[in-house]
């Protein structure tokens, strides 16, 4: 069973003040790591948020979370699955913004 957060509301960054979106926790059957996989093959990336979450989860497992990483060392570790490595990282970093700002406690974990 895979675990996402779906954003609800306009898609808006607000520096500060009252958030005009929320953020839902959703579960789903999914084999993430055939889902990973296939996406891995195919170089594709898929635009639904909650599939997008399941590719982050899986990159995540290649980080220490002990340890600050480098821009470089970022793009290193995730150019091992796509090619369009600036890409997956900023779409990952706009996740996380979001989770942050939204959400008490990181909910990507399990």
């Amino acid at each position: 069973q895979s675990t996402a957060l779906l954003m609800r509301g306009p898609r808006v960054q607000i520096p500060s003040g009252p958030h005009l979106f929320s953020m839902e926790k959703i579960t789903f059957n999914l084999d993430e790591e055939k889902f990973f996989e296939k996406q891995i093959k195919h170089k594709t990336f898929p635009k639904n948020d909650a599939l997008k979450q399941v590719i982050f989860k899986r990159i995540m497992k290649d980080f220490d979370v002990k340890k600050k990483y480098s821009e470089q060392e970022v793009n290193e570790i995730i150019k091992k699955y796509f090619e369009d490595f600036a890409f997956i990282r900023r779409e990952l970093i706009n996740f996380w913004v979001y989770a942050k700002r939204c959400c008490k406690e990181c909910l990507l974990g399990g």
